[in-house]
């Protein structure tokens, strides 16, 4: 999604081979049998234009706004994007492997959209921007907050890890969207959702249960919550942020003359009245 949205869409075709590339090492060592490589190529394939297409058709209608835009980006690329990708991936399952297309499609859906959430946030936040001061403490604090929240998944610990850590991650997410903005708070869900996924797939941590794929499904819609949860502090706080300097921007602009920078007739009358 990232990759098609970057590049012109002349040089897609480079963009669709990279996807194929996986289904035919898969085929070419024997890995995957040939009806289930070319149901998943299709899906992987679909599954990002479908997102990038939709995408760039809705930017045209309606007015442009930070907000808007995030919205849009979740509603198309989070949600049915991925439902289509594994309407059409579960069936290559289902047909190759006898397994439930249910099933199949249920953990596609949430793989994908968590992928798509940690990932693609991440590097389309990643972009230059205006460098924001934080304090040394703020930065350590963070740090911190979000080692505890990995470590705390290693640590077979029992109910209480279970209780604790949602509202540790969930605070982590929280501070970083406020205070350090989207492009952070996406970074630190994309470490937490590694070092979760990690400890979880060792066995490891509360989201550690009998069945392995309902492990992976809970701790895949609870760090979706998450992470969703500070990126939309961060959008709520950079619109603030833009109101803000806007009213400073207007208020500016309304005590001094644009072409000298100097007060203007409006704070002449103002002082000589209370003078």
């Amino acid at each position: 999604i990232v990759a098609l949205l970057a590049v012109p869409r002349r040089r897609w075709g480079w963009v669709v081979v990279g996807l194929l590339f996986p289904s035919f090492v898969g085929l070419a060592l024997g890995l995957m049998p040939l009806t289930a490589a070319v149901w998943w190529a299709v899906a992987i394939c679909v599954e990002p234009l479908f997102a990038v297409v939709t995408l760039r058709w809705v930017a045209t209608r309606g007015r442009r706004t930070y907000n808007r835009g995030l919205v849009r980006f979740f509603v198309v690329a989070v949600v049915f994007a991925p439902m289509l990708g594994a309407a059409i991936g579960s069936i290559g399952t289902m047909v190759a492997y006898d397994e439930s297309w249910l099933s199949v499609w249920r953990q596609w859906v949430l793989g994908d959209a968590l992928g798509v959430l940690i990932v693609a946030s991440l590097l389309l936040e990643y972009r230059p921007s205006k460098p924001t001061k934080r304090s040394r403490y703020e930065i350590v604090g963070l740090i911190t907050a979000l080692a505890v929240s990995v470590g705390l998944t290693f640590i077979n610990s029992g109910a209480n890890g279970a209780a604790l850590l949602p509202y540790v991650i969930l605070v982590s997410m929280i501070w970083a969207g406020m205070r350090f903005g989207a492009r952070a708070a996406a970074a630190a869900g994309y470490v937490t959702a590694l070092g979760v996924n990690i400890a979880t797939s060792l066995g490891h941590g509360p989201f550690a249960a009998s069945q392995r794929s309902a492990d992976i499904v809970t701790l895949q819609i609870f760090l979706i919550i998450a992470v969703l949860t500070g990126l939309i502090i961060a959008s709520m706080a950079h619109e603030l942020t833009d109101r803000v300097e806007v009213g400073r921007l207007l208020a500016h602009q309304a005590k001094h003359d644009a072409l000298t920078g100097l007060l203007n007739r409006n704070v002449f009358v103002d002082r000589l009245d209370e003078a």
